[in-house]
């Protein structure tokens, strides 16, 4: 049995994909470039899904079959897009892949206050049925 414990969605994008410049190992300042940068292009709940299914697809070939994912939704509703829809989409992709049991975690943006914050835990109890 193999375990991915603490894996940001977003974050589990290859930015070489995208046409985005790899980043440097302990380069903090570079990963958050980079995550904006994925963020940004990240428009609808099937990029969403594709990205899920991506990383699905990795954790089978590496033969992990539990993951706790991170979902920055906070990020999600500061982008105005409708974060129950991107979860139906990523929770279904979950769902879909048997070899791999997925807890998803909703992330707040500690920056932007605690009225986004609260949306997100709001948004989050909708959902308690379905792992978040």
């Amino acid at each position: 049995m193999a375990a991915e414990l603490h894996v940001h969605l977003e974050g589990s994008v290859d930015p070489a994909a995208l046409g985005l410049e790899r980043i440097k190992p302990g380069d903090f300042p570079s990963f958050i470039r980079t995550f904006k940068s994925i963020a940004e292009r990240l428009q609808s709940p099937d990029d969403y899904a594709r990205i899920t299914a991506e990383l699905l697809n990795r954790f089978v070939d590496q033969a992990i079959d539990y993951a706790e994912v991170t979902l920055s939704a906070g990020v999600v509703l500061w982008k105005g897009q409708d974060l129950h829809r991107v979860y139906e989409a990523i929770h279904s992709v979950s769902c879909g892949c048997p070899e791999v049991t997925v807890k998803w975690c909703f992330d707040a943006v500690r920056q932007f206050g605690a009225g986004p914050a609260m949306r997100v835990a709001e948004t989050a109890a909708d959902f308690v049925d379905k792992d978040v």
